[in-house]
């Protein structure tokens, strides 16, 4: 997990069943207050999970995009609001991962990702494969 845009990444796998979900120190500690119910939230990965499982293209997107107008409105939303003060976030997919989906979240408050974030996650995507793979 690493921080960028003043807010935790989050790292693990994306399934709609379960996952992982790997953290900074300081994230791990407010997510370690969340109860089971929430953190299914998360590991759910809601809405890459969906996104990436109905494509195989890998290529950053962010949950407004994926999820839509819904997105605002979500629970998923309203929970990394409540915890991670994050309006926004953007799925980093390892390119070459299967299902369940693999990669990292990049949370933000205030305006959303841009094309240029998602050009520079795009291009980040092989460097993050290679740590995924000596980690």
């Amino acid at each position: 997990m690493r921080r960028r845009c003043g807010h935790p990444q989050a790292g693990g796998d994306w399934s709609e069943s379960g996952g992982t979900v790997g953290a900074a120190p300081g994230a791990a500690a407010e997510l370690d207050r969340l109860g089971e119910a929430a953190l299914g939230l998360l590991r759910a990965g809601y809405p890459f999970a969906r996104h990436h499982a109905a494509r195989p293209d890998r290529a950053p997107v962010t949950a407004h995009r994926a999820a839509g107008r819904d997105w605002p409105g979500s629970r998923t939303a309203r929970l990394l609001g409540d915890v991670l003060d994050a309006d926004h976030v953007l799925g980093v997919p390892l390119p070459d991962c299967g299902t369940p989906v693999t990669g990292c979240l990049v949370y933000r408050s205030g305006t959303d990702f841009t094309e240029d974030h998602l050009a520079v996650a795009g291009r980040a995507q092989p460097l993050l494969a290679a740590v995924e793979r000596q980690r």
